[in-house]
């Protein structure tokens, strides 16, 4: 090898040691802005005045507790895009969304645990009846149904076609559900 090709290769790896070795002691990338996260948002839920949580893709869950004046970031267990969010209390909620995830906080979203909905459907909207009793719609009209706080899933599918959309329960008997058709049921 001449003088110059044997240079050239010196400074090769010269520069590669050094883009390595620069990459090892990085300093780990971190969000700025739009604080504190930049994913999109489906849904929010004010539990009080001033707590509330709100959810979206790649399993986002944010948590206030000073009225949305500032959100923290919370661990999820679950990178799906998460639809809708909705709480009993200001330490118990349920949010789902896509693939059939659903999942459940009972210490006011310090911890998630996953559920398992029986389903791969997408799901549009959760709703908390009370903390055992909660019910989630979504593509091809599906309805799923707990009455043991997420243990156990009944499918209560309905003859609707259309993705339901959102569902909404006045006491533990009578609810509502809407689907993208526009049809109420």
């Amino acid at each position: 090898m001449n003088k110059e090709a044997h240079m050239k290769t010196t400074f090769y790896f010269l520069s590669w040691l050094f883009i390595i070795i620069s990459y090892s002691f990085a300093q780990q990338w971190s969000w700025q802005n739009p604080l504190p996260q930049g994913n999109i948002l489906n849904a929010v839920k004010m539990v009080t005045q001033s707590v509330g949580y709100a959810a979206g893709d790649a399993g986002t869950v944010l948590k206030t507790t000073d009225s949305g004046a500032s959100w923290t970031i919370l661990k999820s267990g679950t990178t799906e895009q998460l639809m809708s969010i909705s709480f009993c209390d200001v330490n118990a909620g349920y949010a789902a969304g896509s693939s059939g995830v659903i999942i459940k906080t009972t210490d006011g979203g310090t911890n998630w645990t996953l559920l398992s909905s029986g389903s791969y459907n997408l799901l549009y909207s959760v709703f908390c009846v009370d903390v055992n009793n909660c019910y989630v719609v979504g593509d091809g009209g599906i309805v799923l149904k707990t009455v043991n706080g997420g243990v156990n899933w009944t499918n209560k599918t309905t003859a609707a076609y259309y993705a339901l959309t959102a569902v909404c329960f006045v006491s533990s008997n009578i609810g509502y559900m809407v689907d993208v058709s526009g049809s109420i049921l």
